[in-house]
């Protein structure tokens, strides 16, 4: 399973096998890798066990992951040898200039006109060796004589040209088989056949053919195979005519084929049909003169159950009319009727309900019906059809012939397009859609059954007003105005997944043409994918399921063995994976839903990869780029989400309407919702915040959205007093004074400055508010110094009054005690 996965045997010692199909269960979480080193190193589950050795050698082993040296890997074997090999393989195996294309098993066999010094050499294996620099610098003069042989010194290269010669011989057999290059997309080389190589066996040569015409696959780089399939008569855009069947039509055609003309001579007797020279004479008629079998019953007709097999059979041998003479057409026509009874027997008549009946075992054996149920009901059956794989891209087995066809007659009725793309759910009526859930009637409700649902089809032809008038006709609600074989078919589903870019419709240049012949509206070209998603999902599907990750290699192609997909062979999904990550934003805006099944499979985005949606638009700032990835500070730097803001902002948002991806963040931003949270957590200047954690932009923003913050508010007002100091006026200084006092009250319990910073502004807010309130009181000091003057007078002689009194006391007591005590 690995090596089909991968290619080789060289597995990593890291890897474990995927818990998913198509691994094995039974290794599900094996880790692989261990094992195949314990293997190599230890000889573990080989030693003294050859015949496990050689089962792991047959399957391609690798004993040791460092490859061996030239010399040892070519040891005996001279340069001499190989190249002697080599020129009679280009002399008797690949004649020609072309790249030699030598099979890795391939030995040298041993019988003329091999030399004898070449025989039984694995030359296929050893070719790898000699493709090596170092094999080719100790043999001088070999790269010469190689490139002279047409020998390809790259091994990709190589093998790329072995699967062209492959696929070349295939087509070259195809043609001298069926006489075209026609090749049905689900044509596959039949195995064991003795009329094609046995290199070609099991060839899936239609898928091949659609990969050459679609993708370019084998000539996009090397014109010489373009011009090798013209000289055989490649078709490169088959008519819309000889495409193959269209899956749906095939009774029609061949209706139409028996209703059409009689072949020629066929309805002439021999006498009357012959000219005179004995000879059958020629059809009337010009065009019946020029009419082939295929022109006059179709390509259907007579087919077997196995398309491929009548295939076969058409071309290779002429059909048979059954109107020779001889007497075997009598002979035919006697035995049949000794089959079947005479007409003029009597025949009773069968009743209805009999009649019915047989109807109803017949369309039961034949999967139309299912059985009865209690209330005398038949279940509408389903015919499943044996259809090789293949990329059902417009669901129930339609093709892109029909969907162009449906849409030729919607716009033979309507104008535009316009309404069918407004209704994605439109779907082409089915007959007898009247019948509720796809039931038969019962037989003996039938007669009514039918009558009503004619009426209610004939009263939904129109669409009435609501004044009961006509307003438009309703046609193509009616299942009999299409095309039966369009029945059923999601029109408007398809019509939307072409316009998206879902469908591999826009991206091949003649289904483009072709609708745009019918004027058919593709809709914005922003929002187009250039790469098909579904046939791109299917194949990143598959490569999921097999190798369990989305790490793809650029150059990978879908291989055409098991476990990988058939009907995606040579899907180059390497290249598709590159363009969808360059497509990385242009998905993100436009088709989330598809990036949301990408992320189903674990795809990995490669943002260094990804470009911008519009190749015009300027690259984003580093402050931007960190803002598409992290969100709005106002928000990512949010501690804790209060309870019921989210709710709040999608009620209220959108706040901002922008289809660009990397502007995400705008949509739902809005400061006035945060503003709360953000001054409680000591947020006072958020533009002065922003420009300090490094966004000066969207500080700006803020600013010019919200007005200037409140340290840009006492700065610009410390400016301004420092200018107009002297020259400002007492109503002024007032204002300032006040507006200072307000700014002193905001700052308080502000922590957007560091703890110095925060002290070293309170303090020139302080500094600033005493300087002028200490003016204040300097002028109304100065408006009364006359009165404190005249009062300070008064004050001193009262004072002085108070002091001779006080003096005159003491000396009268004085005078008091001393005589008292008797001392004068």
């Amino acid at each position: 399973m690995y090596k089909a996965a991968y290619g080789d045997l060289k597995v990593p010692s890291r890897f474990i096998v995927p818990a998913m199909v198509p691994w094995p269960e039974a290794a599900w979480g094996l880790k692989l890798g261990q094992r195949v080193a314990s293997i190599r190193s230890t000889g573990k589950f080989v030693q003294n066990n050859e015949t496990r050795r050689k089962t792991l050698e047959d399957m391609g082993f690798v004993w040791r992951l460092r490859a061996a040296s030239p010399d040892k890997d070519m040891e005996g074997i001279t340069f001499d040898q190989i190249y002697a090999a080599l020129i009679t393989y280009r002399q008797e195996m690949q004649q020609g200039t072309g790249s030699l294309n030598i099979p890795s098993n391939f030995v040298v066999p041993d019988c003329d006109p091999w030399p004898e010094s070449t025989r039984g050499l694995p030359l296929g294996k050893k070719l790898p060796t000699v493709r090596t620099k170092t094999y080719l610098k100790a043999n001088p003069g070999a790269t010469d004589k190689l490139r002279g042989l047409g020998f390809e010194f790259d091994g990709k290269v190589a093998a790329n040209d072995a699967r062209f010669t492959k696929v070349y011989e295939a087509l070259k057999r195809y043609k001298e088989i069926y006489g075209d290059l026609l090749v049905p997309q689900p044509f596959v080389v039949p195995e064991s056949s003795d009329d094609w190589p046995e290199e070609t066996w099991g060839l899936r040569l239609g898928a091949r053919v659609n990969a050459i015409r679609s993708q370019g696959t084998f000539v996009n780089t090397n014109p010489e195979r373009r011009v090798q399939l013209e000289e055989i008569g490649f078709v490169w855009s088959p008519p819309a005519s000889e495409r193959g069947r269209k899956r749906g039509r095939r009774k029609k055609e061949e209706n139409e084929a028996l209703m059409g003309p009689a072949p020629p001579g066929v309805l002439t007797e021999g006498s009357a049909a012959a000219g005179d020279d004995g000879t059958a004479a020629p059809p009337a008629g010009d065009a019946a003169a020029g009419a082939s079998f295929d022109e006059i019953f179709g390509p259907s007709f007579g087919l077997t159950g196995d398309p491929l097999a009548s295939q076969k059979e058409i071309g290779k041998t002429s059909p048979t009319w059954g109107f020779e003479s001889n007497g075997e057409l009598e002979a035919a026509l006697a035995a049949e009727e000794a089959k079947t009874p005479a007409e003029n027997e009597y025949a009773e008549p069968k009743l209805l309900s009999e009649t019915l009946s047989d109807a109803a075992d017949r369309a039961r054996a034949c999967g139309i019906i299912t059985e009865q149920s209690d209330s005398h009901r038949f279940n509408k059956g389903k015919r499943d059809k044996d259809i090789p794989w293949f990329n059902d891209d417009f669901g129930e087995g339609f093709v892109f012939e029909d969907v162009l066809e449906a849409l030729t007659v919607y716009k033979s009725v309507n104008s535009d397009f316009s309404a069918l793309i407004e209704n994605e759910e439109f779907v082409i009526p089915i007959a007898d859609a009247a019948f509720a859930n796809d039931e038969m009637m019962d037989p003996e409700e039938s007669g009514l059954g039918l009558a009503a649902a004619a009426a209610t089809i004939e009263e939904d032809d129109m669409v009435k007003d609501e004044n009961g008038g006509v307003e438009s006709d309703n046609t193509l609600q009616k299942a009999e105005n299409w095309p039966e074989h369009l029945h059923g078919m999601a029109l408007g589903n398809i019509v939307r997944r072409i316009r998206d870019g879902s469908l591999e419709v826009k991206h091949l240049p003649e289904r483009k043409e072709q609708l745009d012949a019918i004027e058919f509206d593709w809709g914005d070209p922003m929002h187009f994918l250039d790469v098909p998603f579904e046939k791109a999902m299917c194949a990143m599907f598959a490569y999921y399921l097999v190798r369990g990750d989305m790490f793809v290699y650029e150059d990978f192609v879908m291989p055409d063995e098991d476990p990988w997909p058939n009907a995606l062979a040579g899907y180059e999904l390497g290249k598709t994976v590159r363009r969808l990550r360059e497509l990385q934003n242009f998905m993100e805006a436009y088709h989330p839903e598809k990036v949301t099944l990408l992320r189903a499979i674990d795809f990995v985005w490669f943002p260094t990869l990804a470009r911008p949606i519009d190749p015009n638009e300027a690259d984003l700032t580093p402050e931007m780029l960190l803002v598409s990835a992290n969100g709005h500070p106002d928000y990512s730097k949010m501690i804790d989400i209060p309870m019921g803001l989210p709710d709040k902002i999608i009620a209220d948002g959108p706040f901002f309407e922008t289809d660009n991806p990397k502007l995400w963040w705008r949509k739902w931003h809005s400061w006035d919702h945060v503003k709360d949270y953000w001054y409680e957590q000591g947020r006072r200047d958020n533009a002065f915040v922003l420009r300090g954690m490094g966004y000066p932009q969207l500080a700006e923003e803020h600013e010019a959205k919200y007005g200037p913050g409140l340290f840009s508010k006492i700065e610009a007002l410390m400016n301004e007093m420092e200018e107009d100091k002297d020259e400002a006026s007492k109503e002024t200084k007032t204002a300032w004074l006040q507006q200072l006092t307000m700014f002193q009250e905001e700052f308080d319990g502000c922590k957007d400055m560091q703890p110095t910073e925060r002290k070293a502004m309170a303090e020139s807010l302080d500094t600033a508010i005493l300087s002028l309130t200490a003016e204040k009181s300097e002028e109304l000091l100065g408006e009364t110094s006359s009165d404190e003057e005249y009062y300070e007078e008064d004050e001193e002689y009262e004072y002085e009054d108070e002091e001779y009194e006080e003096e005159e006391e003491v000396e009268e007591e004085e005078v008091e005690l001393t005589e008292e005590l008797g001392l004068e």
